[in-house]
């Protein structure tokens, strides 16, 4: 009977343990798509604001083919880019990298693909899929990427397409992602505890001939 009990005590155990598990799995793939797609939302604002302060100079000084914007641009998308997990680039009208790419940028070909292509020939801004190289899974995976054309409305010529996407290495050194690490460490070694229980009470030695005195 005391051994059924223990038996039974471990085996609610492993269940205990299993369902932990499951529901662990799935809030740590939220918890990271929340963050990544923070990373995101903050990533296309910034395109946008510095899309927006490009439109109102262009605007106000009537300058698009006299200044040099481009070199301006490229300041910004370099500092961009140069955060990890982050692909950032200034491009001229014909496809033409201008902008500088960072060792510390993620490897992308935008151009490659062709619903790239087909996005930025039909509208002044916009999001797309494209392939991103990632560091995490060691290939290339499919990331969303957000375009804008400076300046905007179709009476300028020679635009400027700034173009900016992000792989999941973006999450790597986020506290965040130290916290899913811990919680993974606790939960193994939780189920190692369970699993060496079990072991010690299936081998321990029974003790034969014994009887139970009543007093």
């Amino acid at each position: 009977m005391k051994y059924e009990k223990s038996s039974i005590a471990l085996l609610v155990s492993f269940v205990i343990l299993l369902i932990f598990a499951l529901t662990l799995r799935t809030i740590i793939g939220e918890v990271r798509q929340a963050v990544l797609d923070g990373h995101w939302q903050e990533l296309v604002s910034s395109i946008d604001v510095i899309g927006e302060q490009a439109d109102t100079f262009v605007e106000t000084d009537q300058d698009w083919n006299e200044y040099d914007y481009s070199s301006d641009l490229c300041i910004v998308t370099e500092l961009l880019d140069a955060r990890p997990g982050v692909f950032c680039a200034l491009y001229d009208e014909d496809g033409r990298l201008l902008s500088k790419r960072t060792i510390t940028g993620r490897e992308t070909r935008p151009y490659d693909n062709p619903g790239f292509i087909e996005a930025i020939g039909l509208y002044g801004r916009g999001e797309v899929t494209i392939d991103i190289y990632s560091k995490t899974s060691s290939s290339y995976i499919q990331m969303p990427c957000y375009f804008r054309w400076i300046p905007s409305g179709p009476q300028y010529t020679d635009k400027l397409l700034l173009v900016v996407a992000i792989s999941d290495d973006v999450l790597n050194g986020n506290p965040t992602e130290r916290l899913v690490l811990w919680c993974v460490a606790m939960l193994a070694v939780g189920g190692f505890s369970t699993v060496a229980a079990g072991v010690l009470i299936a081998t321990r030695p029974r003790t034969k001939g014994a009887r139970r005195v009543e007093l």
